[in-house]
């Protein structure tokens, strides 16, 4: 959406800089940055001993920002940043040292909850009634290793609601205990309606599923590892309940259905804007290893004849060039092929048109194109929206008739009469229900009345039943309590005929975002963006480690999210093969949510890493010192050197016990600090681990 600007903000976009102060030759402007640099300065208790300072000033919505910035030519004092409106408010704060002393350990000096307490102080010195509306992201934080920070979201609460538009972030170095980054986007002029008056969350239950509702489609998996079928094969589409609707949630006062709040109109399509095509996403150029096994496809269409047909179907003569041509595989659908050819002409000096063309390797069927146009300032419109519609239908009549019948036109209300072109979507449905991302788009010139854009994608395989799919009275039962639905506070933006811009806030139930909305239309599991089972990220913690030597350091991994799920560690039981695998691959990945119900996908990762093979895998069985050590000086990709022959010493008076091909392992893993000896000198590799043992091994390898 047009939002309006202030003079200074089209200023400073026509200099594509932001403004000097001194450049606006405004004295309330030097008034207001006097103030603003004083009160900074006091608050952030920044030295006068900074030789070099800028700033910089820019204006949006009736409020003017400065931006300041403290930097010593001498790198004695750090780089300070901040960003503050003409009252005072601070937007951001940023610090930076340009020498930092390497660390000796990835251990942070200061633990999570000292730094929420730094932060807290921080985000009260700059502003404490913010502060009050703050509600921390707990379920949203997550820590690194690697990360010298610790990084904390907050989401505003009024009335004991959620306002997700209006957040603070801020970073506090896990060393020095000092805050290096704050950000806040807030509005201090918004109003919230009062939760007096609303309708209950029954009968916003109930207006959401009339109003909004669930729809059963054929879904894609589009992310890899797809899930496989009982055959092994990658599976394409499964059975989904999913949202559809243009709506986002229940109006809290009306019961009436509202939209997803937009920035900006979505237009789709119009101007230059090429038709989006998945089936023409550049795949892999084909190699020549690969030509040999093209080439027993007898019936592909040669590059010459795959030429002629885009010349043909773009009406294009002699003066459009052949820039390229490329063959590629069809991912969706297997052992097919497609040509992409790129055309263009120069129309004068600097000046070039274009036009592109992708059709099946096979049949010669055009699967998408496009063709530049360029409009004269006096141009209009010689059709309406409903005109363009008849023209893109009776195409798709002539060139598809097999499956015009499986195709609705998705409406846009965007697209008005007048346009200077209109872009179509007709989606596909299979006995009433959507496939997913398959249809036919086209776009229509509305001044020559030309088609100038066709995209097609079409899956030609075998689409799952839909006989046995769970009730959708279910579906919304694991849509409610799973996902989640409540009361919520919405920024809406509306806009009159000149641009001008109304914000308003809403009260509305409305599901909870962070959450998939993918219905397994078969189990009526809640399903993630790969179609597998969706995991929650859980904390970590325990009840049974008080009297375990590795208390501490248990601790400090559970709060990294690597360990196991469920409040008994149990110490001092011996860790198995699959137990040891599951932490060490905790590990490698932290943020990852899969549990040790899923320890055969697990494996089959460790493996394809290399950290275990195939006839080591023994998931029951109870694990040795040198066993373990082994895995872990994999994953640190040292495998390959633990295992030269005839350079490693026995360093131990046990050395001998070491199995063949073992002592590498084991005398990297005490060099690096993954293992010690028990006091005596002995290293006793065959020691059975427990699993406080396996937590120290984890944890030096996490942190050494």
């Amino acid at each position: 959406m047009v939002k309006k600007l202030s003079y200074i903000m089209v200023l400073s976009l026509v200099l594509n800089v932001m403004i000097p102060f001194i450049a606006l030759g405004e004295e309330d402007y030097q008034i207001q940055l006097e103030k603003v640099i004083l009160k900074t300065k006091e608050l952030f208790q920044i030295s006068d001993g900074y030789k070099d300072f800028t700033s910089q000033v820019s204006s949006y919505n009736n409020t003017t920002y400065f931006n300041m910035n403290w930097k010593d030519p001498d790198g004695i004092l750090p780089t300070i940043s901040v960003t503050s409106d003409q009252d005072g408010n601070i937007q951001s704060f940023n610090k930076y040292y340009s020498d930092i002393p390497e660390q000796e350990t990835k251990l942070p000096k200061y633990s999570k909850e000292e730094a929420l307490n730094i932060a807290k102080d921080f985000m009260i010195k700059v502003d404490s009634n913010m502060y009050n509306q703050m509600l921390f992201d707990e379920k949203g934080y997550y820590s690194s290793t690697w990360d010298t920070n610790y990084n904390f979201n907050y989401f505003r609460r009024v009335n004991g609601i959620i306002f997700r538009e209006n957040n603070v972030s801020i970073s506090v170095s896990k060393i020095t205990g000092e805050v290096m980054n704050y950000y806040s986007n807030w509005e201090r002029e918004l109003t919230f309606p009062r939760t007096t008056g609303i309708i209950s969350l029954e009968e916003a239950k109930i207006a959401f599923k009339e109003k909004i509702g669930l729809e059963l489609i054929y879904k894609g998996s589009n992310f890899y590892p797809r899930p496989l079928d009982v055959n092994g094969e990658e599976i394409q589409y499964y059975l989904a309940y999913v949202i559809r609707s243009p709506y986002y949630g229940i109006d809290a006062k009306t019961g009436e259905a509202v939209e997803i709040p937009y920035y900006r109109p979505y237009l789709e399509g119009g101007g230059d804007d090429r038709a989006a095509s998945e089936e023409a996403a550049p795949a892999p150029v084909i190699t020549p290893e690969e030509r040999t096994e093209i080439e027993k496809l007898k019936d592909l269409i040669t590059k010459e004849s795959a030429e002629k047909i885009g010349r043909e179907k773009l009406s294009l003569d002699d003066t459009f060039i052949l820039r390229n041509i490329n063959l590629y595989s069809m991912w969706r659908n297997k052992d097919e092929y497609q040509w992409n050819m790129y055309f263009v002409k120069e129309l004068e000096e600097n000046k070039m048109t274009s036009a592109d063309i992708t059709i099946d390797a096979k049949t010669g069927e055009v699967l998408n194109f496009y063709k530049g146009y360029e409009f004269k300032e006096t141009d209009k419109a010689a059709i309406t929206k409903v005109q363009a519609q008849e023209i893109a239908k009776d195409y798709l009549r002539s060139t598809n008739s097999n499956i015009y019948d499986n195709l609705t036109l998705r409406e846009d209300k965007y697209q008005k009469d007048g346009d200077l072109t209109f872009y179509f979507t007709f989606e596909r449905y299979e006995k009433g229900i959507y496939v997913e991302n398959d249809g036919i788009s086209v776009g229509i010139n509305a001044v020559s009345k030309e088609i100038f854009s066709y995209s097609k994608t079409w899956y030609k395989g075998t689409l799952p039943s839909a006989e046995k799919v769970v009730d959708m009275e279910k579906a919304y039962d694991v849509l409610f309590e799973k996902v989640g639905y409540s009361l919520v506070y919405k920024l809406y933006y509306e806009y009159d005929s000149v641009g001008m811009e109304t914000r308003s806030i809403k009260l509305i139930y409305g599901l909870n975002d962070s959450i998939p909305v993918i219905i397994d239309g078969n189990t009526g599991e809640l399903l993630d963006y790969s179609g597998k089972p969706y995991v929650d990220k859980k904390d970590i913690s325990y009840i049974d480690i008080e009297s375990s030597y590795a208390r501490e350091k248990i601790l400090t991994l559970a709060e990294y999210r690597i360990g196991f799920y469920g409040e008994n560690f149990r110490p001092k039981d011996k860790i198995i093969q699959k137990e040891f695998m599951f932490f060490l691959w905790k590990a490698i990945n932290p943020y990852r949510n899969e549990g040790e119900d899923q320890i055969d996908i697990i494996y089959e990762e460790l493996k394809n890493s290399r950290i275990i093979q195939d006839k080591e895998v023994n998931q029951t069985r109870v694990l040795t010192k040198e066993e373990a050590v082994k895995y872990v000086i994999r994953a640190m990709n040292y495998g390959r050197i633990a295992e030269i022959p005839n350079i490693y010493s026995d360093m131990f008076p046990d050395s001998k016990s070491i199995q063949e091909g073992m002592k590498g392992y084991v005398n990297l893993a005490y060099g690096l600090g993954i293992i010690v000896g028990d006091g005596s000198g002995l290293i006793k590799p065959l020691y059975e681990l427990k699993r406080e043992d396996a937590a120290s091994i984890i944890y030096n390898y996490v942190f050494k």
